[in-house]
């Protein structure tokens, strides 16, 4: 049982380290290329772009499930969303140099924490499996 507990552990971690890697690798492109990707996005209007894209989805017969009520408020509040994340980006293109660090930061602790949940559930099998010495 206690081989059964070590395995999972080794899967959660390589799961865990491939999310962190992903992340991490994420932020750091967008950290590098943020800036690139805003002037490109400056150049053309992404409300536009978006509008046309969301039209065409609403009106694709995908929606049937969303309530007509709701249409309106999505398309509004996606395009505040646009107009917000265009005027948001060059401030957090700076936090995103903070970011693949603070991954692996959170990465270590989750590990910390897998390996010691690990730990301590070999050391309840093994007390558990002990025979209970009597005088």
């Amino acid at each position: 049982m206690r081989w059964l507990i070590w395995g999972v552990t080794l899967v959660v971690l390589g799961v865990w380290t491939l999310l962190a890697a992903v992340a991490a690798g994420l932020a750091a492109w967008l950290a590098e290329h943020g800036p690139a990707l805003v002037v490109a996005a400056s150049e053309f209007d992404a409300r536009l772009q978006l509008a046309v894209w969301l039209e065409a989805w609403l009106d694709s017969g995908w929606t049937q499930w969303i309530p007509p009520v709701w249409l309106d408020p999505l398309r509004q509040g996606v395009e505040a969303l646009t107009g917000l994340l265009q005027m948001a980006w060059p401030w957090l293109g700076g936090l995103l140099g903070w970011v693949a660090p603070l991954v692996w930061v959170i990465w270590g602790l989750g590990a910390l924490f897998v390996v010691v949940l690990a730990g301590g559930l070999h050391l309840w099998l093994a007390r558990r499996a002990r025979p209970a010495v009597r005088m």
